[in-house]
Protein backbone atom coordinates (compact mmCIF):
# COMPACT_ATOMS: atom_id res chain seq x y z
CA UNK A 1 0.00 0.00 0.00
CA UNK A 2 1.46 3.29 -0.98
CA UNK A 3 1.74 5.98 1.75
CA UNK A 4 0.05 9.33 1.25
CA UNK A 5 2.63 12.18 1.41
CA UNK A 6 1.53 15.63 2.57
CA UNK A 7 1.52 18.26 -0.08
CA UNK A 8 4.24 20.93 0.09
CA UNK A 9 1.65 23.58 0.78
CA UNK A 10 0.33 21.65 3.78
CA UNK A 11 3.89 21.25 5.10
CA UNK A 12 4.37 24.98 5.10
CA UNK A 13 1.03 25.51 6.79
CA UNK A 14 1.85 22.96 9.52
CA UNK A 15 5.27 24.52 10.11
CA UNK A 16 3.83 28.00 10.34
CA UNK A 17 1.17 26.80 12.74
CA UNK A 18 3.82 25.19 14.93
CA UNK A 19 5.91 28.36 15.04
CA UNK A 20 2.84 30.41 15.90
CA UNK A 21 1.98 28.10 18.79
CA UNK A 22 5.56 28.23 20.11
CA UNK A 23 5.68 32.03 19.87
CA UNK A 24 2.41 32.27 21.80
CA UNK A 25 3.33 29.76 24.49
CA UNK A 26 6.95 30.85 25.12
CA UNK A 27 6.14 34.20 26.82
CA UNK A 28 3.52 32.45 28.95
CA UNK A 29 6.04 29.80 30.01
CA UNK A 30 8.65 32.45 30.82
CA UNK A 31 6.16 34.43 32.90
CA UNK A 32 5.40 31.33 34.95
CA UNK A 33 9.10 30.50 35.33
CA UNK A 34 10.23 34.01 36.38
CA UNK A 35 9.07 33.87 40.03
CA UNK A 36 10.74 30.50 40.51
CA UNK A 37 13.96 31.75 38.91
CA UNK A 38 14.07 34.61 41.44
CA UNK A 39 13.58 32.14 44.26
CA UNK A 40 16.63 30.17 43.11
CA UNK A 41 19.03 33.06 42.29
CA UNK A 42 18.16 35.65 44.92
CA UNK A 43 19.18 33.58 47.96
CA UNK A 44 22.59 32.89 46.41
CA UNK A 45 23.17 36.61 45.80
CA UNK A 46 22.05 37.43 49.31
CA UNK A 47 24.36 34.78 50.74
CA UNK A 48 27.34 36.27 48.89
CA UNK A 49 26.54 39.76 50.13
CA UNK A 50 26.10 38.47 53.67
CA UNK A 51 29.44 36.66 53.48
CA UNK A 52 31.20 39.83 52.28
CA UNK A 53 29.65 41.87 55.10
CA UNK A 54 30.60 39.22 57.63
CA UNK A 55 34.19 39.23 56.33
CA UNK A 56 34.45 43.01 56.69
CA UNK A 57 32.90 42.95 60.16
CA UNK A 58 35.43 40.32 61.20
CA UNK A 59 38.32 42.44 59.93
CA UNK A 60 37.01 45.51 61.75
CA UNK A 61 36.75 43.54 65.00
CA UNK A 62 40.26 42.11 64.63
CA UNK A 63 41.83 45.48 63.91
CA UNK A 64 39.91 47.17 66.71
CA UNK A 65 41.06 44.60 69.26
CA UNK A 66 44.65 44.88 68.01
CA UNK A 67 44.58 48.68 68.36
CA UNK A 68 43.01 48.48 71.82
CA UNK A 69 45.76 46.14 73.04
CA UNK A 70 48.76 47.79 71.42
CA UNK A 71 47.85 51.48 71.62
CA UNK A 72 45.76 51.54 74.83
CA UNK A 73 42.68 52.85 73.02
CA UNK A 74 39.19 52.46 74.45
CA UNK A 75 37.03 49.90 72.67
CA UNK A 76 34.32 52.31 71.50
CA UNK A 77 36.92 54.76 70.21
CA UNK A 78 38.87 52.03 68.39
CA UNK A 79 35.67 50.69 66.84
CA UNK A 80 34.75 54.16 65.58
CA UNK A 81 38.17 54.87 64.06
CA UNK A 82 38.44 51.48 62.32
CA UNK A 83 34.89 51.70 60.96
CA UNK A 84 35.60 55.20 59.64
CA UNK A 85 38.80 53.99 58.00
CA UNK A 86 36.82 51.30 56.18
CA UNK A 87 34.10 53.70 55.05
CA UNK A 88 36.54 56.34 53.84
CA UNK A 89 38.91 53.76 52.34
CA UNK A 90 36.06 52.40 50.23
CA UNK A 91 35.21 55.89 49.00
CA UNK A 92 38.77 56.79 47.98
CA UNK A 93 40.04 53.31 47.08
CA UNK A 94 42.67 53.25 49.83
CA UNK A 95 43.26 50.27 52.09
CA UNK A 96 41.92 50.83 55.60
CA UNK A 97 45.03 49.17 57.04
CA UNK A 98 47.10 51.88 55.36
CA UNK A 99 44.93 54.65 56.77
CA UNK A 100 45.20 53.13 60.24
CA UNK A 101 48.96 52.74 59.97
CA UNK A 102 49.32 56.46 59.23
CA UNK A 103 47.12 57.25 62.21
CA UNK A 104 49.25 54.98 64.40
CA UNK A 105 52.49 56.69 63.38
CA UNK A 106 51.17 60.25 63.24
CA UNK A 107 49.09 60.49 66.41
CA UNK A 108 48.96 57.05 68.08
CA UNK A 109 45.17 57.34 67.80
CA UNK A 110 44.90 60.65 69.70
CA UNK A 111 42.21 62.70 67.94
CA UNK A 112 43.24 65.93 69.74
CA UNK A 113 46.93 65.68 68.83
CA UNK A 114 48.68 68.83 67.58
CA UNK A 115 52.07 68.57 65.86
CA UNK A 116 54.97 71.06 66.21
CA UNK A 117 54.09 72.64 62.84
CA UNK A 118 50.38 72.87 63.65
CA UNK A 119 49.18 69.60 62.08
CA UNK A 120 46.01 68.37 63.74
CA UNK A 121 44.10 65.27 64.66
CA UNK A 122 44.43 61.58 63.95
CA UNK A 123 46.14 61.88 60.56
CA UNK A 124 47.96 65.13 61.48
CA UNK A 125 46.62 67.23 58.63
CA UNK A 126 48.29 70.63 58.29
CA UNK A 127 45.53 73.22 57.70
CA UNK A 128 47.64 75.78 55.82
CA UNK A 129 48.75 73.19 53.25
CA UNK A 130 45.19 72.34 52.16
CA UNK A 131 42.98 75.40 52.70
CA UNK A 132 40.35 74.29 50.21
CA UNK A 133 39.83 70.90 51.81
CA UNK A 134 39.79 72.47 55.28
CA UNK A 135 37.07 74.94 54.27
CA UNK A 136 34.97 72.06 52.98
CA UNK A 137 34.87 70.39 56.40
CA UNK A 138 34.13 73.59 58.33
CA UNK A 139 37.56 74.93 59.28
CA UNK A 140 40.69 73.80 61.09
CA UNK A 141 38.88 72.92 64.33
CA UNK A 142 36.92 70.28 62.42
CA UNK A 143 40.16 68.30 62.10
CA UNK A 144 39.69 67.24 65.72
CA UNK A 145 36.59 65.33 64.64
CA UNK A 146 37.76 61.75 63.87
CA UNK A 147 35.49 61.28 60.87
CA UNK A 148 36.35 64.59 59.21
CA UNK A 149 40.04 64.17 59.93
CA UNK A 150 40.17 60.68 58.42
CA UNK A 151 38.14 61.85 55.44
CA UNK A 152 40.50 64.78 54.76
CA UNK A 153 43.73 62.90 55.41
CA UNK A 154 42.66 60.03 53.17
CA UNK A 155 41.72 62.45 50.37
CA UNK A 156 45.22 63.92 50.54
CA UNK A 157 46.85 60.49 50.56
CA UNK A 158 44.69 59.30 47.65
CA UNK A 159 45.81 62.33 45.61
CA UNK A 160 49.46 61.52 46.31
CA UNK A 161 48.94 57.86 45.44
CA UNK A 162 47.34 58.87 42.16
CA UNK A 163 50.23 61.19 41.32
CA UNK A 164 53.11 58.87 42.18
CA UNK A 165 51.62 55.37 41.70
CA UNK A 166 54.09 54.25 44.37
CA UNK A 167 53.18 53.77 48.00
CA UNK A 168 56.56 54.61 49.47
CA UNK A 169 56.83 57.85 47.48
CA UNK A 170 53.28 58.83 48.39
CA UNK A 171 53.96 58.26 52.08
CA UNK A 172 57.17 60.30 51.94
CA UNK A 173 55.28 63.11 50.27
CA UNK A 174 52.51 62.89 52.85
CA UNK A 175 55.10 63.54 55.55
CA UNK A 176 57.29 65.90 53.51
CA UNK A 177 60.30 63.70 54.23
CA UNK A 178 61.85 63.00 50.82
CA UNK A 179 65.31 64.11 51.94
CA UNK A 180 65.67 62.07 55.10
CA UNK A 181 66.12 58.62 53.63
CA UNK A 182 62.50 57.47 53.64
CA UNK A 183 62.43 56.86 57.40
CA UNK A 184 58.85 57.99 57.79
CA UNK A 185 57.62 55.87 54.88
CA UNK A 186 59.43 52.80 56.19
CA UNK A 187 57.98 53.33 59.68
CA UNK A 188 54.43 53.49 58.28
CA UNK A 189 55.05 50.42 56.12
CA UNK A 190 56.15 48.38 59.12
CA UNK A 191 52.93 49.20 60.94
CA UNK A 192 50.95 48.59 57.75
CA UNK A 193 52.43 45.12 57.43
CA UNK A 194 51.45 44.33 61.02
CA UNK A 195 47.88 45.46 60.39
CA UNK A 196 47.78 43.36 57.20
CA UNK A 197 48.87 40.33 59.22
CA UNK A 198 45.94 40.93 61.55
CA UNK A 199 43.51 40.72 58.63
CA UNK A 200 45.45 38.37 56.35
CA UNK A 201 42.80 35.63 56.50
CA UNK A 202 40.15 37.80 54.84
CA UNK A 203 39.85 39.10 51.31
CA UNK A 204 40.44 42.74 50.39
CA UNK A 205 38.94 44.73 47.51
CA UNK A 206 41.10 47.83 47.85
CA UNK A 207 43.99 49.00 45.73
CA UNK A 208 47.36 47.83 47.01
CA UNK A 209 50.16 50.08 45.81
CA UNK A 210 53.65 48.57 45.30
CA UNK A 211 56.29 49.75 47.75
CA UNK A 212 59.51 50.12 45.77
CA UNK A 213 62.41 50.30 48.22
CA UNK A 214 64.91 50.87 45.40
CA UNK A 215 63.23 53.95 43.97
CA UNK A 216 65.34 57.10 43.97
CA UNK A 217 63.85 59.99 45.96
CA UNK A 218 61.79 62.40 43.90
CA UNK A 219 61.97 66.17 44.21
CA UNK A 220 60.08 67.21 47.31
CA UNK A 221 56.90 69.22 46.83
CA UNK A 222 56.68 69.97 50.57
CA UNK A 223 59.01 71.59 53.07
CA UNK A 224 61.75 69.40 54.49
CA UNK A 225 61.07 68.55 58.14
CA UNK A 226 62.43 66.28 60.80
CA UNK A 227 61.07 62.74 60.83
CA UNK A 228 58.15 63.49 63.15
CA UNK A 229 56.98 66.75 61.61
CA UNK A 230 54.17 66.72 59.12
CA UNK A 231 53.46 68.80 56.04
CA UNK A 232 50.41 67.00 54.70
Amino acid sequence: MSSIMPLPGKKRMMANTGLLIVSLLLPIAESYAEPYRDQVVAPVELDLAAAENHSQDAKIQKLSRHIQRNYQVRSNKADLIVAEAYKTGTRYDVEPELILSIIAVESTFRERAIGPQGARGLMQVLPRSHPGKIREIGGARALFDPGKNIHTGTRILADYLGDSRNLRSALARYNGSYRIHWRYADKVLRVYNRFKQVTRSTRTTYRTMPASFSEAPATSMASTTDDDSTFH
